[in-house]
């Protein structure tokens, strides 16, 4: 098979939305059980807003951002305008406890933090003197008027209304295919969590691998529940914004039986343990 020389993530991306703007990008439920989506068109529209309100932050190409949460659309929409503006993506598996979340956002040098809900802000207050390097704390859920250090999602999109198409298009176009675009921490080894950086190019290329080498058919719908702090996940978002195949995204571990009868994937991916669950 023959691979494009992607220059990053973005222009892959772009040219996804491009090319299937009007096409289902990811579907997810409602808190009130309603099923809601974006096209790929109003994805790429969404993931400028994330970068922009980025650069407002003044985070620079390089700067690491963690995210703290459970797989969701707004887990991946974060992702893909971190790495639009140059800077670098580490998730925290949100199972953590407080003391191995301050590890992983001290040793990786980052500079913001997204958090779930309430629940993963404590561990952040909880740990706040161990990593004085992080700005503000974004809350995927909810909000924290008390804290000007602590923002709602809403209004962390709000902060990059000031900045113009042309900032975003010349920040983005300055991302090369060596430029971190991740570090997945592992427990795979002994000692403390040890951190894989994945580059731009070694994403755009894994995505066109596993494109080649699966039966991906057009008007395809995949269902998510993996933890996207893991590698596994994230290529299986990469390769679904390669192709153009739209994700729905599950609840939680807990409704996986009931999510899965309403989403009615054609495939998707997962882990030995939970088919031997099924079986």
């Amino acid at each position: 098979m023959q691979f494009k020389d992607y220059r990053n993530i973005h222009q892959m991306l772009k040219e996804t939305a491009d090319a299937y703007s009007e096409q289902s990008a990811y579907k997810w439920l409602s808190e009130k059980g309603q099923i809601e989506s974006v096209t790929w068109k109003e994805f790429y529209t969404q993931v400028r807003s994330v970068s922009k309100s980025l650069m407002a932050l003044d985070v620079r190409k390089g700067d690491k951002v963690n995210i703290l949460s459970y797989t969701s659309y707004r887990w991946v929409l974060t992702d893909f305008g971190i790495t639009a503006a140059g800077a670098c993506t580490v998730g925290i598996y949100q199972s953590l406890p407080a003391g191995d979340c301050e590890y992983i956002i001290a040793h990786s040098d980052a500079v913001l933090v997204f958090v779930e809900d309430e629940h993963q802000l404590k561990k952040i207050l909880d740990i706040r003197e161990g990593i004085p390097n992080i700005r503000k704390a974004v809350l995927f859920k909810g909000s924290c008027d008390s804290d000007d250090r602590i923002i709602s999602f809403e209004a962390f999109l709000r902060l990059g209304e000031g900045i113009s198409d042309a900032d975003f298009e010349k920040r983005a176009a300055e991302v090369m295919p060596s430029d971190p675009a991740g570090i997945v921490y592992t427990s795979g080894t002994t000692g403390v969590p040890k951190g894989a950086i994945l580059s731009h190019d070694n994403i755009t290329f894994t995505a066109q691998s596993i494109r080649g080498c699966a039966d991906f058919r057009q008007g395809d719908e995949t269902f998510l529940f993996l933890p996207l702090a893991h590698v596994f996940a994230r290529a299986c978002v990469y390769t679904t914004a390669l192709s153009g195949a739209s994700t729905f995204f599950a609840r939680g571990m807990t409704t996986l039986t009931e999510d899965f009868k309403i989403a009615k994937p054609r495939w998707f991916i997962s882990v030995p343990r939970i088919f031997e669950k099924v079986f």
